[in-house]
């Protein structure tokens, strides 16, 4: 999976057809719930700094002045990566050359010409369907 990824970032060898996932699949749905996460947890760490009825406020509870800064940091980070990577899941998702995966999000399964093209079989093998 190493060898797929850094395939997929700085080029090389053409990798090997994938199992069910291609290492930059694979790269997107970790960054993205790297990033969300972090995106999470320091908003619910912010949500201490605000006067609430739940709880009683108070800004130093967790950190000081610089590990608040960096809260924000992160969050900020998390939030623009965010949307960064849902512009390009939807880029991705109208390219002609990957319509066959868009059409396989919609309908549910993808058709044999389709998965031996993309898919290797001895990976990912089919266990019933169309």
């Amino acid at each position: 999976m190493i060898r797929e990824m850094r395939n997929a970032v700085i080029g090389g060898a053409p990798p090997a057809k994938p199992g069910k996932y291609p290492a930059a699949q694979k790269m997107f749905h970790h960054a993205s719930t790297l990033f969300g996460m972090a995106a999470i947890v320091t908003g619910i760490l912010m949500m201490w700094r605000i006067e609430q009825p739940l709880w009683a406020q108070d800004d130093y509870k967790f950190f000081g002045d610089a590990g608040w800064g960096w809260v924000y940091v992160l969050h900020g980070v998390g939030g623009v990566v965010l949307v960064t990577l849902t512009v390009a899941h939807v880029y991705f998702a109208i390219l002609p050359e990957k319509r066959w995966m868009t059409w396989s999000m919609i309908l549910g399964w993808i058709d044999r010409k389709d998965y031996l093209r993309h898919h290797d079989p001895a990976k990912w093998p089919v266990t019933g369907g169309k």
